[in-house]
């Protein structure tokens, strides 16, 4: 698994800025809050995290050490992360929290989509390699990835946990003016009669540049994901979100 210090499987919710009201710290109230976020920065500096519903949120070092154990997020650019903060740490416009105590988090997986080719050749589809999720909960773009939460049992072989991967494909022939179709795929890397543990939440980010360069046309592109049973899901991302870009 890949968490940025403690386990936290947590129900999936709706994406917030600022959450429910806390502790009371003499006469400020301090507030919890928890989202979705892209990591800006090095720890020999600062971070910025960027927030998938706007804003964003610049942490304390301290609790970054703390969080990372002085190791600092390293290449890691995508997370879901918990934190606490007072009003008066809020801009005036309402869109930064400077001085963010962060308490908890997980980092998301990054990948780029493969075509179907790759995806043949890495045995991504062959069947002993595909295993059944029980839900995609959820997709959505923001600034150049696209991500995923996938609801699935993992393996657990011989006292050892084994990281699943969440794989993400398309065959060219899927691209059609301003849309494109993937595949995904989850893979336990064990063998099919491995126990398992579960079912938690995995969370995955896809690089979008690729997409962007693929699509023919220049309107918004619809993103198709198929899954397990053939149902799907769909969004429509802008051009402009295909691409990380400046976040500002």
């Amino acid at each position: 698994m890949n968490y940025v210090k403690t386990i936290l499987f947590s129900a999936f919710a709706a994406i917030a800025l600022t959450s429910c009201l806390g502790d009371s710290d003499e006469d400020e109230n301090t507030y919890t809050a928890w989202g979705y976020y892209t990591i800006t920065g090095n720890y020999s500096s600062s971070y910025t995290l960027y927030s998938d519903m706007g804003g964003k949120v610049i942490p304390t070092m301290s609790s970054v050490s703390q969080l990372t154990n002085n190791e600092g997020f390293g290449n890691h650019s995508r997370a879901m992360l918990y934190f606490r903060y007072k009003p008066t740490q809020v801009s005036a416009d309402e869109k930064t929290i400077t001085g963010a105590e962060l308490f908890d988090g997980r980092y998301f997986d990054e990948y780029y989509p493969m075509s179907q080719e790759q995806a043949n050749n890495a045995k991504v589809t062959d069947p002993d390699s595909i295993f059944q999720f029980r839900e995609l909960m959820d997709i959505w773009a923001y600034r150049g990835y696209l991500n995923a939460v996938v609801e699935a049992p993992y393996s657990y072989v011989n006292g050892t946990n084994i990281k699943p991967t969440v794989y993400l494909v398309y065959d060219p022939v899927s691209i059609t003016e301003n849309a494109i179709t993937f595949n995904l795929y989850f893979n336990r890397h064990s063998d099919k009669t491995a126990p398992s543990n579960g079912p938690v939440y995995f969370y995955t980010s896809f690089y979008l540049n690729l997409v962007d360069e693929l699509v023919p046309g220049n309107g918004d592109v619809t993103i198709t994901v198929k899954y397990n049973d053939g149902s799907s899901k769909q969004t429509k991302v802008s051009r402009e979100n295909l691409r990380k870009g400046n976040y500002e």
